[in-house]
This record gives C-alpha cells, sequence and structure tokens, in this order.
C-alpha cells in the first residue's frame, strides 16, 4: 500500500481491536487515551460509559488529528490500543489523504442523550463486514438519531471501512468533475429516504466506482479532497478585490434584536435572519423563497450543530446558559441514591468551545486565549451594568 495511506492500515487495526475487545473494552480504553486537551474532559467522556460508542469514538479521533493534536493521540491510541505505529502524516500535499473532520462539527453520535449505542454497536460490526453486510432498516434508525445526519454517518462507515464505504459530504459530491451525481441536497433526500435509502447510497457509490476504474473509495476520496485543498489555497492567497469589499458590505449583521410582543413572528423571522447570516443572502431573498424549503435548510443546519435555538423564560439560569452542576446516576448501579456531580456547560459556553475550537483548529497563527477568563469577564461585564442600573436587552425566542 502506498505510504501516503497509511491511515487506512492503522484505522483497520484499530478498528479490529474494537471488534475484538467490544463495549466494555473500548469504554475502559477511551477513558485512558490521552486526547491532548489539557484540562477539559473530552466530549466523548461527558456523557456517560453508555455514550461511548464506535462511531462516536472514532468520529470524535477523526477531528483530534489536526496538526495541534496529532501526534499525541496518534501515539497514545496505539500505545493504549496495543497497534502498530504508523507514519500516517506527511508534508504538505499529501495530508489530503486523511479523511480529516473540522473540529467545529458535533462529533457524537447522540445528543447527550437519547442516543442509541446498541444500534450503533450493531451498524458498527456490520460495517467491518463490508457494505453488503448492512441492514437497511439498522442504516435507517441510524439517520434518525438526533445528532446524526447522511454526512455523518456515512463519514463514520468510512473510518470503518474506507475500502467498501465512502463519505457523502459537500466536499465529495462539488469536486466530482463532469459525474453525473445528485447535488449535496438531493443525494441527502435520497440517502433518509426511509424504504430506499440504503440503495441509494449504494447507487451513488457505484456511480463513483465506475468514474474511477482500479480505485479504492479512499483514493479517490483523496484525490477529490485534495481537489478541494488545492481550490482553498488559491482562494487564500488571492487578493482582495473592490467587489469582495462590496459583498461585505452587503452582509447581514451578526448581532441582532428581534423585538415586540409574544406572537408577533419573532420566532419565525428568526430563521430568515438565522439563514441570511450563513448563507450570505439577504433576508428579501429568503422571503420569497419556498417556505418549506428553507425551514428544511434551517433544520438541517440546527441539527448539524451550525445554530442554536434558545428560549429566555424565567427559570433559564446562570447554569443553563454558561456552566453549572448537575446531579448524574452512576452507570451501571440499581441504587437510585448513587448520584455524583459533574460540571456541565450551558449553550452558551458549548458554542464558545465550538468557536475557539474551529478558530484554533483553522489557524496556526491564532493566539491562544483562556475561554473560563473570558466568560468570568463577560459575567462580570453584565454585572456591572446592572449594578449602574442600565437596562440588559434580550431577544425572546
Amino acid at each position: 500500500m502506498n505510504e501516503q495511506y497509511a491511515w487506512v492500515a492503522w484505522f483497520r487495526d484499530l478498528v479490529g481491536k474494537i471488534a475484538t475487545g467490544g463495549e466494555e473494552q473500548l469504554i475502559k480504553r477511551a477513558k485512558q487515551v490521552d486526547w491532548a486537551r489539557n484540562s477539559s474532559i473530552p466530549p466523548l467522556l461527558r456523557y456517560g460509559d453508555k455514550n461511548i460508542d464506535p462511531f462516536s469514538f472514532l468520529y470524535f479521533l477523526g477531528q483530534t488529528f489536526d496538526e495541534n493534536r496529532r501526534d499525541t493521540v496518534h501515539a497514545s491510541i496505539s500505545r493504549v490500543f496495543g497497534i502498530e505505529i504508523r507514519e500516517i502524516f506527511f508534508e504538505e500535499g499529501s495530508v489530503a489523504s486523511f479523511p480529516y473532520i473540522k473540529s467545529a462539527q458535533l462529533s457524537l453520535f447522540h445528543a447527550g442523550k437519547n442516543g442509541n449505542p446498541g444500534l450503533l454497536w450493531k451498524l458498527f460490526r456490520q460495517a467491518t463486514a463490508g457494505l453488503e453486510a448492512i441492514n437497511a432498516q439498522n442504516f435507517a434508525e441510524a439517520l434518525t438519531i438526533k445528532n446524526v445526519g447522511v454526512a455523518k454517518l456515512t463519514h463514520g462507515l468510512f473510518f470503518i471501512n474506507p475500502n467498501d464505504f465512502f463519505p457523502i459530504i459537500q466536499a465529495t459530491l462539488e469536486n466530482h468533475g463532469e459525474l453525473n451525481l445528485p447535488s449535496i441536497k438531493e443525494a441527502r433526500k435520497q440517502i433518509k429516504d426511509e424504504f430506499n435509502g440504503l440503495k441509494n447510497y449504494k447507487e451513488i457509490l457505484k456511480q463513483f466506482q465506475d468514474a474511477y476504474p482500479g480505485r479504492s473509495f479512499y483514493e479517490i476520496n483523496a484525490e477529490l479532497m485534495g481537489n478541494k485543498s488545492s481550490t482553498s489555497k488559491k482562494k487564500k492567497t488571492s487578493k482582495k478585490t473592490p467587489k469582495d469589499d462590496k459583498l461585505m458590505k452587503n452582509s447581514p449583521p451578526l448581532n441582532q434584536i428581534l423585538f415586540g410582543p409574544p406572537g408577533t413572528g419573532k420566532t419565525w423571522h428568526a430563521v430568515n435572519h438565522a439563514l441570511a447570516i450563513i448563507e450570505d443572502k439577504s433576508v428579501e431573498v429568503l422571503k420569497k423563497e419556498d417556505r418549506d424549503l428553507v425551514k428544511q435548510r434551517f433544520d438541517e443546519l440546527k441539527e448539524s450543530g451550525q445554530i442554536e435555538m434558545v428560549t429566555f423564560h424565567q427559570n433559564f439560569a446562570y447554569e443553563d446558559f454558561i456552566e453549572g452542576i448537575r446531579p448524574v446516576l452512576d452507570d451501571g448501579s440499581d441504587d437510585s441514591n448513587n448520584v455524583h456531580y459533574e460540571i456541565v456547560a450551558g449553550i452558551f459556553k458549548r458554542i464558545s468551545n465550538l468557536a475557539k475550537e474551529n478558530l484554533t483548529g483553522s489557524s496556526q497563527e491564532t493566539e491562544p486565549f483562556d475561554l473560563e477568563a473570558l466568560l468570568h469577564d463577560f459575567a462580570q461585564h453584565i454585572n456591572q451594568k446592572i449594578e449602574q442600573g442600565e437596562t440588559i436587552m434580550l431577544a425572546e425566542g
């Protein structure tokens, strides 16, 4: 195998160890890994033992292979699981062969609760046996789990078995040349079909195989991601033009407050304003689009974690917004009084953490900063305003 694809053999060994060891061994070893996150608890370990499933483990692992953490995590995983350390990473130009996942993406195959680890383990074992071993009903059920979409599920399957599966993501469908493949939106719709989703996924995979005869899926992925990387580099080195300045001036403001009495449509209009920011469109253009399609895109972005909705009601406290201590029942205990307490991030801190990880992961020149100190300063600033008699305005959800 070309050394550029050494990650394939390493993941094959890792997946084999996970499959052989089973649930208990994965939980035990996940806790022993050095995830290179300083003192913070990695998301994978925050929601109890039962939610450490193989898909969440591998997908989260894919996020840690950025330049800052990959050497530490790679060495630690190899040691903990007893597999050979391989020279996976190379000079710029060949690194695109590894399907690194941006840290801004939600890594877990659940939303902190309401997951389905039993189903994910079943699907994991099927995937190790190959595409034809996948059960169509299990495939469809996995797509109903909150925070699991087509891109995430197919990327997870790709990590498990890159010979038989291929990630259906925007980058691969945008860089396929003259192939007559569906758009990413249409592909998601076809694969999420309750009755024909797996069949439609197989047909898309066959189209890629026909277009690249004799090539493995991981080789096809590397070529397409390499095209994307080259395009991105060109964009980064291009100079800013007056047209770019005009586009920036026309972009919607990022901080907006919609106000009015209850029932006047603030939430309804918030959908358009959120999409206007993300899609770089004007609100007026979105108003003219089909409302069902607009809402569908909004829901997909919400499901992927790029949009969060929160209602500031009377019971909404600091602990919900910033951080608080929550009681957690110990896993595997029949004693309902066996409780421990964990510090749980609120919605604002979770979003801030995602923004921080995305910023530090996308720029090598970013200066490190202390998120805890920033949150403290933010709270102090608000308290000072209140003490001075100023009114703090918040938009209703």
